[in-house]
């Protein structure tokens, strides 16, 4: 789970999350997850997220999946590419929304272990 620590004014809703991977011969994982937002969901909705992830070789990855938004209504398209080193790692994401035209989102990540 996370923002597992609720707030008066709910600007943190808790979510529970169940996930899996599963390795096929080295080369590529499969990843599931399963959320259910606990606050403001009547309904009880859950969510899925789903994607396949390719060693490249050399520390970098290739995946590419959907995210399943039932609560909001909405279907992601993902891609993203990943480096990740002995101490610095990085990575890029592209998440399109199928329901809207032109909501598109980049995001760029540095990790930095020590």
């Amino acid at each position: 789970g996370y923002d597992v620590l609720t707030d008066d004014d709910l600007d943190m809703l808790p979510v529970l999350a169940l996930g899996s991977e599963i390795s096929v011969m080295g080369l590529l994982k499969i990843k599931t997850d399963i959320l259910r937002q606990e606050k403001r969901n009547p309904e009880k909705k859950i969510n899925l997220n789903a994607g396949i992830e390719f060693d490249l070789g050399e520390g970098f990855n290739l995946r590419t999946g959907g995210i399943w938004d039932t609560l909001n209504n909405n279907t992601y398209w993902t891609l993203g590419l990943g480096w990740a080193g002995p101490r610095l790692s990085a990575g890029y994401a592209y998440k399109n929304n199928v329901n809207i035209s032109k909501e598109i989102t980049h995001l760029f990540q540095l990790w930095l272990s020590f």
